[in-house]
């Protein structure tokens, strides 16, 4: 016994060292694995979430313009946004590659259930886009629409944000692999002693680079979501926003009106809408340009904001008329109030154009009309104050 004891002694040390050497290799390969797999798999997914979801919003923002006659090509270049932003989702899921790099398919299976979910929005908000443009060929608004067509574009950005966030997670979750490994292997070295120092310091000086890489491509897909999440930040103000006075547009402000009716009865809360066009506004591009008439405009939304409360939204409907919702206001302070503004426009003449003065029509919600009904109300006594002679306040 004690001969065979000493004939295993000298194979001991050394099949613990190609032991070690053995596991060693395996950490290796699998934490080069691992950064590979966060490289190549999860960066361009998460590209492509941001991507899907910058190309679904671009089409949401060309679409409201051509409604709004701002664009020319009407929704055609809205639907190839639409297009490209469902091809990064298939990409997902079955691969692809574009100038941008190439993706690999998705292997989770959740994360895959709501993919096939986004593509589900992308496509529903497709057809929903053609209806609103043909309702809105017809009546001008396409209003039946517009309720569906938030809901369905709100909840594809609800679930891409989800496949972005899990995307994120399982890049933490294999970051937080490689780390752990990045210990094993260090403490794997200290076994294999002087002889092997050489060896495992040129391994751990590559897995050094590699982490070194890894962190600057986290700090790059930093910086790019930064960038996109503020360019999102620049669609939503330039969809909610109009552009030549600052204020809000039609869009945005029959959105809040849609908002407003709800809590109204919801609350049996009261609110009036105050609806103003500027007199003469030919005239005036006519005698001094339609730079100056541009500025005038500014000047009036400028002016009636100052006299609004903090509460009152001002939106931009069209043209040379202007829309104000005055929410919880009954008809004797919104007339009070329309004097005002009426009174802050014609008291002080408009640089370079002179006197300016608007005509006011003003209506209280009824508590059960619908939106449509309440602004034609409100335009006709808008009407009634041009007929009336202008400069004047009319009472629906």
């Amino acid at each position: 016994m004690s001969g065979v004891v000493q004939m295993r002694r000298p194979w001991s040390p050394l099949l613990m060292t190609l032991a070690v050497i053995g596991t060693l290799s395996l950490f290796i390969y699998y934490s080069y694995s691992l950064a590979e797999r966060m490289v190549e798999r999860y960066t361009p997914l998460i590209d492509a979430t941001m991507e899907l979801k910058l190309e679904a919003t671009t089409a949401h923002l060309w679409f409201e313009e051509s409604l709004l006659g701002e664009r020319e090509d009407e929704i055609e270049a809205a639907r190839q946004k639409l297009q490209q932003a469902d091809w990064y989702a298939r990409a997902m899921l079955e691969g692809g590659e574009n100038s941008e790099g190439r993706f690999i398919p998705l292997e989770d299976r959740t994360l895959r259930i709501h993919i096939q979910h986004v593509r589900e929005r992308l496509s529903e908000f497709d057809k929903l886009l053609e209806l609103r443009w043909a309702a809105s060929r017809e009546d001008g608004t396409g209003e039946e629409y517009e309720s569906r067509f938030f809901n369905v574009f709100a909840s594809f950005i609800d679930e891409a944000d989800l496949v972005e966030t899990r995307l994120q997670q399982l890049t933490e979750e294999a970051m937080a692999d490689f780390r752990l490994t990045q210990h094993l292997l260090l403490g794997l070295t200290l076994l294999l002693g002087v002889g092997m120092i050489y060896s495992l310091s040129t391994y751990n000086r590559r897995h050094h680079e590699q982490m070194m890489v890894l962190d600057a491509a986290n700090r790059e897909l930093h910086t790019e979501m930064e960038l996109r999440k503020r360019a999102e930040e620049v669609l939503k103000r330039q969809a909610t926003t109009d552009m030549l006075t600052g204020i809000a547009n039609r869009h945005h402000m029959s959105q809040l009106l849609h908002e407003e009716i709800a809590r109204a009865k919801r609350y049996d809360l009261p609110f009036t809408v105050m609806m103003f066009d500027i007199d003469h506004f030919k005239s005036i591009n006519d005698s001094y340009g339609h730079d100056r008439g541009d500025e005038v405009l500014k000047e009036v939304a400028a002016r009636v904001a100052k006299v609004l409360r903090e509460s009152d939204r001002i939106a931009r409907w069209g043209g040379e008329e202007f829309l104000v919702l005055l929410p919880a206001t009954e008809l004797g302070g919104a007339l009070e109030l329309a004097e005002r503004c009426r009174s802050v426009l014609s008291v002080e003449p408009f640089e370079e154009a002179g006197k300016v003065s608007a005509s006011f029509g003003i209506a209280l919600y009824d508590g059960a009309e619908s939106l449509r009904t309440l602004l034609q109300r409100t335009d006709d006594a808008l009407y009634r104050a041009k007929e009336a002679g202008r400069n004047r306040v009319e009472v629906a």
